[in-house]
């Protein structure tokens, strides 16, 4: 019978896969520091200048950076905001309606959110990157397929699920290196557990 992917090659074409590094674990809070989308083989990638978030440094030592390196670059984020919106109205003016997909992706729509909310001009995010109403989450499909037994404990996490399925990622812990990890850790899942 075949998987999902061959039998549908083109299921991936239109899911955006969004990730977020961020300084800290609460969008109330913390800086939005880096944010990508890929969409089959396009990217959209941007360091982010979010002079209102705090940076724990435990979560700036877990990604392996420190202060001055996650500013090199950095736009102002209503100039990020607005390439989100162009990158992805481009996209769905091709493809049509996109899906959202992500690794615990209502954490990245939580910080991304703030993005399009702050400053003195207001913004509305795309559709596709508004909610995660409708969305695919590779989290959630793990943790189904551990809780039966499917898939050992370690692929709980993200690293582990990589591990376990011999993904390799270019740029771990940055936004682009690791939504296209979670690009290929999706359509691994939808081969087969």
């Amino acid at each position: 019978m075949g998987c999902m992917v061959e039998r549908y090659p083109d299921l991936l074409e239109r899911v955006v896969v969004l990730d977020v590094e961020t300084g800290g674990l609460d969008p109330t809070v913390h800086a939005l520091v880096e944010v990508a989308l890929v969409c089959g083989d396009e990217h959209y990638s941007a360091r982010v200048l979010d002079p209102t978030g705090m940076m724990d440094p435990a979560a700036l030592a877990y990604r392996g950076v420190d202060a001055r390196t996650v500013l090199e670059g950095a736009r102002s984020s209503q100039a990020v905001a607005l390439e989100v919106q162009r990158w992805v109205a481009d996209a769905e003016s091709r493809l049509g309606r996109l899906t959202l997909a992500g690794h615990n992706v209502g954490f990245d729509v939580a910080f991304l959110s703030r993005l399009f909310t702050r400053g003195r001009i207001r913004l509305t995010p795309p559709r596709v990157l508004a909610s995660t109403y409708q969305s695919v989450d590779t989290h959630s499909i793990l943790w189904s397929w551990v809780q039966r037994g499917v898939l050992p404990e370690s692929c709980r996490r993200l690293d582990g699920a990589l591990t376990h399925y011999g993904i390799r990622v270019e740029g771990r812990h940055t936004a682009l290196g690791d939504a296209r990890a979670t690009q290929a850790l999706l359509r691994r899942l939808l081969e087969a557990p």
